[in-house]
This record gives structure tokens, sequence and C-alpha cells, in this order.
């Protein structure tokens, strides 16, 4: 993901099982590319697929496909242009869609090269803890995690103001806080060297009592592969 971009549209796709395969294809092939085209502002589209076998916490929306775009300019303006520029639609059933916005906050870490597969992982800490967790994952966790095996990059956001729709949904779309990693391949061994070198949670040494407090925060994942 660029780092031009000041805002982040993470959009989640759930089209019928048996509609899957046509659904992906006209995100990859005519959706994302006339977003490109057509929208001022828009500097780039991904498009993931989840991974049949999620390794990492379940993620609540369980939809099989999720798009990013990246903004460069208000993101509210973007959105009415969309709506009003008349694009080709899909011919197939309703696909419900989940969409969140989010800024960058701090600078990427690792390489810029995209990844071949990536984690996306929600979060929403305690406010009063969350710039000590910040601050601990900017100074020095997000360097340690990063040298496991695999990681090429990760990238923190935090939600934007404006929701997409107006009406917010509900957990994790909510949540404040979002960190992408991207990785050469698969996901597995680093997941198993996270939990085994204690990094997993990405807290810094609270008291038992903040600490407790701390890991009781909601947190879901989900892992996916690159199509777009």
């Amino acid at each position: 993901m660029t780092s031009s971009a000041s805002v982040f549209v993470f959009t989640f796709y759930n089209p019928r099982a048996d509609e899957t395969a046509a659904y992906t294809e006209w995100l990859r092939d005519v959706h994302i590319p006339e977003n490109l085209d057509l929208l001022d502002g828009v500097v780039a589209g991904h498009l993931f697929s989840r991974q049949d076998q999620q390794p990492v916490m379940t993620d609540p929306l369980a939809f099989p496909l999720f798009s990013i775009h990246e903004f460069t300019d208000d993101p509210e303006r973007i959105l009415d242009e969309a709506h009003s520029i008349e694009r080709q639609a899909y011919e197939g059933g309703r696909a419900y869609t989940r969409t969140t916005l989010h800024s960058p906050l701090g600078d990427r870490h690792g390489s810029s090269a995209p990844g071949e597969s990536v984690v996306v992982e929600f979060a929403q800490y305690p406010p009063d803890l969350r710039p000590t967790i910040l601050e601990y994952q900017r100074a020095q966790w997000l360097d340690e995690v990063c040298g496991l095996d695999g990681v090429i990059a990760v990238q923190r956001y935090e939600k934007y103001g404006l929701d997409h729709p107006p009406i917010p949904f509900s957990a994790p779309l909510s949540y404040r806080d979002l960190i992408i990693w991207e990785f050469e391949d698969g996901v597995g061994r680093w997941l198993g060297a996270r939990s085994d070198t204690g990094l997993d949670a990405g807290f810094p040494e609270f008291t038992d009592d903040d600490l407790a407090r701390a890991s009781l925060s909601e947190r879901r994942s989900g892992a996916f592969v690159r199509l777009l």
C-alpha cells in the first residue's frame, strides 16, 4: 500500500457462495479498475481472498473477499462522486458489504514491496491504556514481530472520522485500531513464532490490573491472499 494515501477504505464482501468466483472476477477486472479510472483521488486498489483455513482469530464477518482503496483526497467527496457516476454493476445476486475508513498511523515498517498474503488485525484497546500500547508498538514491538519468519512489512491504522455508510456497523468495523501484516507467502510459521516468543499480544509491561484489562481488549483478525 502506498505511503501517499491519507485514507484507506477497507471493504469486505459476501456474495452468494455459488457466485463467489464470478463476483471476484467482477471486482478484480471491472469494479476496482473503474474506481481507479473514474474517481479522482483514488490512487490504488487491492483485492484479497480469505484463506480457506483461518490460522488466526476468526473475523466475525467471515466474508470471503475484501478490498483496499487508497485515497489521497477528501474521502467524503470521493465517495459522493462514486455514487454519482454510472458504472458497470454486477449482474448476479446481491452481495453484502461492510466498509470502514482508516488513516495510516505512523510509518510503514519493513519493505515497500507488496505481500502475497496478509493478516488483518482489528483491536479496541482501553482508552486510557491505548497511548502506552501504541508507543510500545511503535518503539519496539513492530520491529520485533517484523523480525519473525516471513514478514515483509506492517502498517498501523486508526479509525477515520467519517463513517461510511453513515450508520456504523458492529465490531470489528467500529474498532479504532487496525494493523495489516504482509508476508511473502503463508502466515502459519509466523503465527507460531509470534506466540512462542511471547510477542502475540503486543502489550508492554503493565501492572497486573492494567495487564488484565489490556488482555480483555476486543481483537479480531483474519488471513487473506492477494488477488490484485
